[in-house]
């Protein structure tokens, strides 16, 4: 489903919004013409002048806080924790004034925010308007999550919302101009789990319906989100299954190296499993031989392959395929070949070495240490 087509879809859902805003990533007002549904124009949020940026702060803040509204002793506390109640009372009458001229629609004149009075001992209470008239990326973003999970459960398509929550979350992070907030933490942290969750179910989705051709959106998906977020380890995991699956393991082990370095800077160690992750990949990278032989260990593995040794094949069986039992073999040869190769590491050898199982019984013991010292080379 189309992001214009997906659009029309959302606003005979909700309604069609006035105004747009957005705050993942750099915060966005557009306006919106009520009868058409297009858009009209974004505001300018570059004004300058200390009243304009506080009426930006507080018109980020009401639209943190459950059903957009707070009590105006409570907002004082957050923006002038110091000054006297007069003071900032007087401070925040300014701003709000500001900030209703901001969120006044250019084409019906219709301010979004207003103040009340819920009782005559609570004091007052700004609010701004809640969907449909105004329409929050997060609030999006979160609909549609909640609209994929319905569809799984009910065994039916969810992909296009969790690609529409994707592509809402993907422009960036939560409020970045302010990340230490405390009016913020709740509602990015609220926020930051569904984006997670969407990753990761967008990730399996690609992986399970579209095999190996999926797994390049899937790792691009991941390599993005990781990025972004070099602590999660959970998309570090997935990102690394992927990249070990398509044998890319000096890529992997490089992600797993980022995150220590950050981890260690915090002093915390990888989990344990990330950590099984890695070992499982250097374990493939040294079974596939796709670390580099030094020039003289190439030349000896040209040695052996030459030898006579190597040369007297009859069964031309594969190493690997002797030790896994795939051929069979009697007691006497088995342990005599377990015993010229286990103890330098079977899975360090190439593919390619074939051993004439037969001759095992007849070997020149010279002949054999020599291969052995020039397989040692190879290995150490």
């Amino acid at each position: 489903m189309g992001d214009v087509q997906y659009e029309r879809y959302e606003r005979n859902v909700l309604g069609s919004p006035l105004v747009r805003i957005w705050l993942c990533g750099a915060c966005t007002v557009e306006w919106m013409d009520p009868v058409t549904g297009e858009a009209l124009s974004k505001a300018d949020l570059s004004g300058r002048g200390r009243d304009h940026a506080a009426a930006l702060s507080l018109l980020k803040l009401l639209l943190c806080q459950p059903q957009r509204r707070a009590h105006r002793d409570w907002i004082m506390e957050q923006f002038w924790p110091e000054n006297g109640r007069n003071a900032a009372a007087h401070r925040l009458e300014n701003i709000f004034s500001v900030l209703r001229k901001m969120v006044c629609h250019p084409v019906t004149g219709e301010s979004l925010l207003r103040s009340f009075r819920a009782g005559k001992e609570n004091g007052m209470i700004y609010q701004l308007a809640e969907a449909p008239q105004l329409w929050l990326d997060v609030d999006a973003l979160i609909w549609n999550v909640e609209q994929a999970a319905r569809m799984e459960r009910f065994g039916d398509d969810a992909q296009p919302f969790w690609e529409r929550a994707y592509a809402l979350g993907k422009r960036g992070v939560f409020l970045p101009d302010d990340r230490y907030v405390d009016w913020a933490v709740q509602r990015r942290n609220e926020v930051e789990g569904y984006y997670r969750q969407t990753v990761h179910a967008l990730a399996h989705l690609f992986l399970s319906r579209y095999g190996t051709a999926g797994a390049s959106e899937a790792l691009l998906l991941l390599r993005t989100y990781w990025q972004q977020h070099p602590k999660d380890e959970d998309a570090l995991r997935l990102l690394m299954q992927i990249l070990i699956q398509q044998d890319r393991y000096q890529e992997a082990l490089g992600y797993y190296d980022q995150l220590c370095s950050i981890l260690q800077e915090d002093g915390v160690l990888p989990d344990e499993r990330t950590k099984d992750s890695a070992e499982y990949c250097k374990v493939k990278q040294i079974q596939y031989g796709s670390v580099d032989y030094p020039i003289s260990g190439k030349q000896c593995q040209q040695q052996i392959l030459s030898s006579s040794f190597t040369r007297a094949v009859q069964d031309n069986l594969e190493i690997p395929h002797v030790l896994d039992g795939a051929f069979p073999l009697n007691t006497s040869r088995r342990t005599m070949l377990q015993n010229f190769i286990g103890w330098m590491g079977a899975t360090a050898l190439s593919p390619m070495v074939s051993v004439d199982v037969n001759a095992l019984c007849s070997f020149n013991p010279s002949e054999l240490r020599g291969a052995t010292k020039s397989l040692v080379e190879v290995l150490y």
